[in-house]
């Protein structure tokens, strides 16, 4: 999915989905596009840099190919972009001072993580 990424900087505050709850730097906001009343909670999204918007620096992509976040924030109607990453995820994948990018991103789904949490369920359904 191909969208506009606004880099909103905001601070850690309550979050929409976890209250107080640390849930460290890499974390992004759901526009009305997917977050679907909540239930776009604690989902992680792959998100990489592609390109310039027609605005700011002309060559924003740095850093890392991709960066995956977690959403525990809302971004509500009147957003600047489809996803609104905190600045350290921003800054990981795109030059802070471009403000805008091109971007794409997808749900990420950790099938080694959920591999070992199958096997370690089975264990325990062994015991």
């Amino acid at each position: 999915m191909m969208t506009n990424e606004y880099f909103g900087g905001w601070k850690f505050a309550a979050s929409a989905c976890n209250g107080y709850q640390n849930d460290r730097v890499m974390i992004a906001a759901a526009s009305d596009a997917f977050w679907a009343g909540g239930s776009a909670c604690g989902r992680n999204y792959k998100v990489e840099c592609r390109g310039a918007t027609n605005q700011g620096d002309p060559n924003p992509c740095r850093g890392q190919d991709y960066m995956v976040v977690k959403i525990v924030y809302y971004c509500p109607s009147g957003c600047q972009g489809t996803i609104d990453l905190s600045q350290e995820a921003f800054a990981a994948i795109a030059n802070p001072d471009a403000d805008k990018t091109e971007i794409s991103f997808h749900q990420y789904v950790d099938h080694l993580l959920m591999l070992l949490s199958a096997v370690a369920l089975v264990s325990n359904c062994m015991l």
